[in-house]
């Protein structure tokens, strides 16, 4: 049949009730999914945390733990407008970043008090927690925080020397 007004074929009968409303719902979930879907780790992120403590451990570094999960909105937009900032790479530097899935690792994240995502752990070779961020931080709150984090942690390669000993005379014996 031809629709009078647009010469165009009318549809079929039950045609749009069969696309119409459940198509467009089908098409925005499908969109919403692709777009919040965190993706892969960042780059240059490691993504298993085993081998994450030996790096952290052989170079004496802590490590920068985030845990996203799929579907998260939040975990998008960081890894869109924040960690690939300039600044940010840069004081990740100081870091081993380790990027895992909560709904995988579920008992590191629990492990590591995370309930909401993305968060971040900062955590030394032996696997204690120094400090922890959550939810979406601006860029420049982000790099503070690793900056603070960054210090919390003394290396012996960076620690001031041990005083020196008096000598007989009271005063400090040379180096």
């Amino acid at each position: 049949m031809i629709d009078i007004e647009t010469d165009r074929p009318r549809p079929r009968k039950g045609e749009l009730k069969r696309w119409g409303p459940a198509g467009l719902a089908l098409l925005v979930v499908a969109f919403y999914y692709l777009a919040t879907r965190p993706g892969p780790a960042p780059e240059g992120w490691l993504t298993e945390f085993g081998p994450a403590t030996a790096q952290a451990a052989a170079t004496n570094r802590c490590m920068l733990v985030q845990f996203t999960l799929p579907g998260c909105p939040a975990c998008v937009t960081m890894k869109r407008t924040v960690l690939n900032k300039s600044q940010v790479i840069d004081a990740l530097r100081e870091f081993v970043p380790v990027h895992i899935d909560a709904s995988k690792e579920s008992e590191l994240a629990t492990r590591f008090g995370v309930y909401v995502t993305p968060s971040y752990a900062v955590v030394d070779p032996d696997g204690r927690l120094l400090a922890k961020a959550e939810g979406y931080v601006p860029v420049d709150e982000f790099v503070a925080f690793l900056n603070r984090a960054a210090a919390l942690t003394v290396r012996p390669e960076v620690a001031l020397p041990p005083p020196s000993a008096p000598t007989d005379d009271g005063s400090p014996s040379a180096p």
